[in-house]
């Protein structure tokens, strides 16, 4: 993280089925998080803080089975973590 990259999220981001750690805080990221994040199931860290992110947090999120840390502060995402 902690760079300035901006722009919206990349949609072939949500194709790095093997992705287990993202960590883009810090930066100048906009828009929303697709439900496609769903397709990356063995996620484990999601750290999206510090962007201005707008949206609410994608049900398919709960896809993400093998997550075990979710860092939102500072971002405009709305919304609750899903269960599943």
């Amino acid at each position: 993280g902690n760079g300035n990259l901006n722009g919206t999220l990349p949609i072939s981001l949500y194709d790095l089925t093997n992705l287990t750690h993202l960590y883009i805080d810090g930066n100048n990221f906009s828009g929303n998080i697709s439900d496609k994040i769903g397709q990356l199931k063995r996620l484990k860290h999601l750290t999206v803080y510090d962007n201005p992110l707008t949206g609410s947090l994608p049900s398919k999120l709960g896809f993400c089975e093998e997550l075990e840390m979710l860092h939102i502060e500072n971002t405009n995402l709305n919304g609750t973590v899903p269960d599943e």
